[in-house]
């Protein structure tokens, strides 16, 4: 159930024995746009990631293995470029 919430786009996760406290504060936190889980059922989610396919062998890239550094932007690229990145919300 739990993998198929994730799978789903659950943002929160709350024990059905969690206090009617645990429970607003987990709604509060999930209403502001924030993720919740309580030690339980974080403990579950990380008993999965074992079972999960992925790549034991991890690649640097090139700008970590020292390749060559970043352009500086020109006159007309300094306009487009934000002060800070970009953020990218995920669900």
């Amino acid at each position: 159930m739990l993998l198929a919430g994730l799978k789903g786009g659950a943002v929160g996760f709350v024990e059905q024995s969690a206090s009617i406290k645990d429970l607003q504060k987990a709604i509060f936190a999930m209403a502001e746009g924030n993720t919740w889980c309580d030690a339980k059922a974080f403990q579950k989610v990380m008993s999965f990631l074992s079972a999960l396919p992925c790549s034991r062998e991890l690649k640097l890239t090139e700008r970590e293995e020292g390749g060559p550094a970043p352009r500086k932007p020109g006159p007309k690229q300094q306009g487009n470029r934000r002060p800070y990145g970009s953020v990218t919300a995920v669900r």
